[in-house]
């Protein structure tokens, strides 16, 4: 997929409540309060939401059919976005050059929709 196609990608909170219903707990690690998201400045439950465990859920759902590719792509880049948010303020390993990248990325990706 090309940079420039993110305006077009829908991220859509329902493929995180399909990995919730589908996989365990110990495959994703999500409780019901990450997958209704009705407190939208629950730092806790952002951060479950981007871990790795569920970009795998994801990419399972991929390979298994359940959902369309081409509508999970939104999803898959808005969690990315998420990711990269966060590591340009928590990560201990990332030099400045490392931060200053992932913050061109983010604040550039953040021109071509809403991710509020």
């Amino acid at each position: 997929m090309k940079f420039s196609q993110l305006g077009v990608e829908i991220c859509f909170l329902e493929h995180i409540g399909q990995i919730y219903n589908k996989y365990t707990f110990d495959q994703h690690g999500l409780k019901l309060g990450d997958r209704q998201r009705t407190n939208k400045q629950n730092w806790a439950s952002i951060q479950k939401i981007c871990q790795r465990k569920v970009q795998n859920c994801l990419n399972m759902l991929q390979t298994n059919g359940d959902i369309h590719h081409e509508s999970m792509l939104g999803t898959k880049l808005y969690l990315e976005i998420c990711v990269d948010y966060i590591e340009i303020f928590m990560s201990l390993i990332l030099d400045l050059q490392s931060r200053i990248i992932l913050a061109f990325k983010v604040s550039f990706s953040s021109t071509f929709g809403d991710y509020g």
